[in-house]
């Protein structure tokens, strides 16, 4: 294994759709990988849509950083910010861009690093959403979570049941990939 760890050479040699979750303890470690993930999509002619609470400039900002060029972003990448988005809102944000698709591959991020308790059945809602979504369709899905607020090992345990393979990712350079289904 390199100095990179697990989780990016992992993201590096994806071939195929694919569909991920991620538990993350460090913030900038998660979007570095997140980043990854959507450089390497773009490199591939995909277009993305990325879901966090966050605005477009500042995916722009992060992605510069990243080594993405700005104008891919902009061409490229449908940035939807889910801040006080109601869970119908952003499935069918979601519906609505992969029917622009038209089946070609594309890619979803979507980025979980607020929520409450009671959010939690909403978003094993979205979840349960995208695995539909990806099953019937072209995409690659990349999902991610702050593990600190993470104490239900059952919501745990339904999120990563919706996904192909589990990323554990603490801090850079650390962390592993198990393969789910």
């Amino acid at each position: 294994m390199s100095e990179q760890g697990e989780p990016v050479k992992f993201i590096q040699d994806l071939k195929e759709k694919v569909s991920l979750v991620m538990f993350y303890e460090d913030m900038a470690y998660s979007r570095s990988l997140e980043y990854l993930f959507l450089r390497l999509g773009l490199e591939r002619g995909q277009k993305i849509m990325y879901l966090l609470r966050d605005t477009a400039k500042n995916v722009e900002d992060h992605a510069i950083l990243s080594g993405i060029d700005p104008s891919l972003i902009r061409s490229k990448v449908q940035v939807f910010n889910t801040t006080a988005q109601k869970r119908e809102h952003i499935i069918h944000a979601v519906e609505a861009f992969i029917a622009t698709q038209k089946n070609t591959p594309a890619r979803l991020i979507l980025q979980n690093n607020e929520f409450s308790t009671e959010q939690q059945t909403d978003l094993i809602r979205i979840e349960s959403a995208l695995s539909e979504l990806y099953a019937k369709n072209n995409i690659s899905v990349l999902v991610s979570y702050d593990a600190e607020p993470l104490s239900d090992a059952s919501f745990m345990q339904q999120v990563i049941n919706m996904h192909d393979h589990v990323i554990f990712a603490p801090t850079f350079g650390k962390g592993l990939v198990i393969k789910t289904r």
